[in-house]
């Protein structure tokens, strides 16, 4: 099921750069005008986001499936990433940012190999992170995937629609 999961999203994330939030944490970055680092603020979706190179750091985590053979993206170590798109309910968030914008601003693993970062949670192969907040100028699709069924994954390019449909999905 997983491996199956993981194809068929792959088919609408290789090549291409994503924050994965939960809905109410959209809303709040679309009233905010942009993702920030979460410095301790928010609540940690994951038990392990606090040994993460993005906590220990500022950062804030993005994954990037650019670059990367399907086989390395698929690698058993590597599917930690397919957690990070489904696991909430009812519905998990992932915002495709435009890699032009992003690009100086990205830190990769290999950026901090001298900071004894290997005591650090993170994800191999896809996982990088940013220095910065991210304005909503950066965002370029959002895509929706519902946990009720996994099988009900969506692609949407209006912020505005897609807070609708979080409204929606808490009734």
């Amino acid at each position: 099921m997983e491996f199956q999961l993981a194809k068929k999203l792959l088919k609408l994330i290789e090549g291409r750069i994503f924050h994965t939030t939960t809905g109410s944490a959209f809303i709040k970055i679309i009233d905010d005008g942009s993702i920030k680092p979460n410095k301790g603020e928010y609540p940690n979706r994951f038990p392990q986001s606090v040994s993460s190179i993005s906590h220990h750091f500022g950062f804030i985590s993005l994954f990037d499936f650019t670059g990367l053979t399907l086989e390395n993206i698929l690698e058993d170590e590597s599917l930690k990433w397919l957690h990070f798109f489904v696991d909430q309910t009812p519905l998990n968030i992932a915002i495709q940012l435009n890699r032009d914008f992003l690009e100086s601003k990205l830190v990769r693993f290999e950026d901090l190999i001298e900071n004894n970062i290997r005591r650090f949670y993170r994800i191999p192969n896809v996982e990088v992170w940013s220095r910065e907040s991210i304005p909503i100028e950066a965002f370029e699709q959002f895509l929706i995937v519902y946990n009720s069924d996994w099988e009900t994954i969506q692609m949407v390019n209006d912020p505005g629609l897609l807070v609708n449909q979080i409204n929606q999905s808490r009734t």
